[in-house]
């Protein structure tokens, strides 16, 4: 990746955050439905189709949903994404640059 060359090259501090309830409760950009689970029992229905409004872990959107919210954010609070890494991200205050590279998702 560009960033770990960036980060080598010029010996900058590396630090890493690691958030472990990333995937919930991002809302989902298309309809997602799933069948109730084995002793799931209603009263009087027999057959229920459960629909998401929001992503859970293991959904093969969940990764792509909670990247375009985390994305949107840094675009908005003034970080800049590379033309040549898409997850990465700068913000340059005076002479501080902030590199923040988005991986694992």
């Amino acid at each position: 990746m560009i960033s770990s060359y960036i980060v080598v090259s010029h010996g900058y501090l590396i630090n890493q955050l690691d958030d472990h309830n990333v995937f919930l409760n991002e809302i989902l950009q298309e309809e997602v439905y799933m069948k109730q689970p084995s002793g799931f029992i209603h009263p009087t229905i027999s057959f229920n189709i459960c629909h998401f409004y929001k992503s859970l872990y293991g959904l093969k959107q969940a990764s792509w949903v909670r990247f375009n919210h985390l994305s949107d954010y840094l675009l908005f609070i003034g970080f800049h994404t590379s033309k040549m890494d898409t997850f990465l991200f700068t913000l340059f205050v005076g002479d501080d640059i902030f590199l923040l590279t988005c991986v694992y998702w």
